[in-house]
């Protein structure tokens, strides 16, 4: 989710890091005790929408010129034949917390039934698929969980954009990805042996036209 958005509140996200190595895969098969129930609500009504989530200021625009050249059909390249899906180490809040925000989300998503067909074709959404680690079981940088994702697609290449050089790069790259490391505040300058770009509109300049 950092890819598109980033969460409110350091200090959740402090403790989120937190509970996550203690429980990860967001806990799953596991039994949590939770004290404060009314904590607990306002958690996750907080976290399961755009409450608790701000889009950065280039990625709307990305999917409005996705739309438009996707409808150009004088437009023969690479950006209006891509098929954007979300690859994350998250429960099945993504679909709805993507749509709060305002992108158009299809339906098909990893192990449910109704949407697991396999993509030959683009369909009219933003978000064509969604695979979540607590749907396949494992989390990135497991080489399963982009297997679950090439499952859904039939396609001859892909690329894998993340911000995480571990989760999403090395991953991606084990799996045999191309892999590009979106590095928005240039933390990882130093790693030159890493393809990096600092927003979605050099991304798209530079691997997508």
């Amino acid at each position: 989710m950092i890819l598109i958005g980033q969460t409110h509140g350091t200090d959740h996200m402090i403790a989120f890091k937190k509970e996550s190595e203690i429980h990860p895969n967001y806990a799953l098969g596991t039994a949590i005790l939770l004290i404060d129930s009314r904590l607990v609500s306002e958690l996750q009504i907080r976290f399961a929408s755009s409450v608790g989530y701000k889009l950065y200021p280039d990625v709307l625009p990305f999917f409005r010129d996705l739309r438009q050249s996707r409808n150009d059909q004088t437009d023969t390249s690479r950006f209006s034949r891509c098929a954007i899906g979300i690859i994350t180490n998250s429960d099945n809040r993504v679909p709805a917390i993507l749509s709060s925000l305002g992108l158009q989300v299809g339906p098909t998503r990893y192990g449910i039934a109704s949407g697991s067909a396999r993509l030959d074709m683009l369909e009219d959404n933003d978000i064509q698929f969604i695979v979540m680690s607590y749907d396949v079981g494992f989390e990135k940088p497991d080489p399963r969980i982009f297997k679950a994702a090439e499952n859904l697609m039939l396609a001859s290449d892909f690329i894998h954009v993340g911000d995480d050089p571990v989760k999403d790069i090395f991953g991606a790259s084990e799996s045999g990805w191309k892999c590009i490391l979106l590095d928005r505040d240039n933390h990882h300058h130093e790693s030159k042996h890493l393809e990096r770009v600092a927003n979605l509109v050099e991304l798209r300049e530079r691997y997508l036209t």
